[in-house]
């Protein structure tokens, strides 16, 4: 029961989490990668994996997104500089995200949410940016 209750609680911060990944991209990368270690940290604490794992089988995105990852892990450790490739390669860490949000945002319910309130954000922007730019002139 209470293994139940924490998975639901890890897997609704981790959902959140997620949305406001893509929020605050453009604003600040400390922020954006606090909130991809917390939704890291709910995804491993929220439990299921069998069923993480079906969705990312299931999921040609996924996949696609680990193959790539794959060959940039192999290629980082093969040929004389491998701790500069290594550091590059954290550049490409998203790539192992990708099931992650696909768990995240499977349920077709979470993913309208998810649109919808992006559909607002960007129309509060576009109008904070708009009054932004009259209020210059």
């Amino acid at each position: 029961m209470q293994s139940d209750t924490v998975s639901r609680f890890a897997n609704h911060a981790g959902r959140l989490a997620a949305l406001a990944v893509g929020f605050t991209i453009p604003i600040s990368v400390a922020l954006d990668n606090t909130l991809v270690t917390i939704m890291l940290i709910a995804w491993i604490g929220g439990g299921r994996y069998l069923e993480k794992l079906e969705v990312t089988r299931n999921n040609i995105v996924c996949l696609g997104a680990l193959a790539l990852f794959s060959v940039l892990v192999l290629g980082a450790f093969h040929g004389p500089s491998t701790a500069d490739a290594r550091q590059h390669l954290l550049k490409y860490l998203d790539l192992a995200m990708v099931p992650i949000f696909a768990y995240y945002f499977r349920d077709p319910v979470a993913r309208r949410r998810s649109e919808e309130h992006t559909s607002e954000l960007q129309s509060h922007s576009f109008i904070s940016y708009a009054v932004f730019c009259l209020k210059k002139k």
